[in-house]
């Protein structure tokens, strides 16, 4: 069907631009990789942000939005990612360094927290209301 119209394979595709030499597979390999490293060093930078944003909030006890928890999740599981193509190693996931059983204690944890706190919070408003006489 080509040569109907006077073209080869050759004419319609593209010079193929592979690596020849095994110098040249290096460099193209490393440049490569250079380009992972780039990329992940950008994603941990805004994700760092994002736990940067997150962790006073935490450090505080004060609960995330369903949103803001959502976005952390995320955040962590990004930075875990970009670890892994930093260091070609899948070792570092939060998941392999904190057990999930642990990270749902954590969570137990800082919900029984709060729990605590917003029993202190009703005690004082009970305490208050029933100083001034008002009843909600």
């Amino acid at each position: 069907m080509l040569a109907a119209v006077g073209l080869t394979w050759a004419d319609i595709m593209p010079p193929r631009t592979w690596p020849e030499s095994p110098e040249e597979r290096r460099q193209a390999r490393r440049a490569l990789k250079e380009a992972s490293w780039s990329a992940a060093l950008e994603v941990l930078a805004v994700e760092a942000a994002v736990v940067g944003l997150a962790a006073p909030q935490i450090a505080a006890w004060q609960p995330l939005s369903v949103e803001d928890d959502r976005r952390l999740a995320l955040a962590v599981d990004r930075i875990g990612r970009a670890a892994v193509a930093l260091t070609c190693e899948d070792s570092l996931r939060v998941d392999r360094v904190v057990s999930p059983a642990r990270l749902v204690s954590i969570k137990r944890a800082a919900v029984d927290a709060l729990r605590r706190e917003l029993g202190q919070a009703e005690r004082e408003l009970e305490a208050a209301e029933a100083a001034l006489g008002v009843r909600a």
